[in-house]
């Protein structure tokens, strides 16, 4: 009989200010963290008719035991103003960040470092 577990978080922050009537500005932070697995998968011969030709029972148990483990973490950064520069136009400028841990790569690790920059001009009606 296989079980599973797992195990998920997560925590979000948020702060909008006005210094002035003209400015915007705000920041975001935000934290993930997500753990699972299947445990105790077991092949067993006896729950069959017959046994299968080929199918090693322990080496599959032992593989899909760990076939499924997944273990990220995630902080996500985000920081940014709108100045309001005349009735109708308002510049915006973005900054973020990402830092991505993937401690249980499966196909390929896809852990990484972003920086993500934003700039604008906006117009509104």
């Amino acid at each position: 009989m296989a079980g599973y577990t797992n195990e998920i978080n997560n925590a979000w922050l948020a702060v909008q200010v006005y210094p002035s009537s003209r400015l915007e500005i705000f920041a975001n932070t935000a934290f993930n963290s997500g753990r699972a697995n299947i445990t105790d998968f077991d092949y067993s011969a006896g729950d069959l008719t017959g046994v299968l030709f080929g199918l090693d029972y322990p080496l599959h148990s032992t593989s899909m035991s760990g076939f499924s483990d997944l273990k990220i973490r995630r902080i996500g950064q985000v920081v940014g103003a709108n100045y309001r520069v005349a009735n109708n136009w308002v510049v915006n400028g973005l900054v973020v960040f990402d830092d991505y841990n993937d401690d249980q790569p499966w196909l390929e690790d896809t852990s990484g470092r972003y920086l993500d920059v934003y700039a604008g001009l906006s117009w509104i009606f």
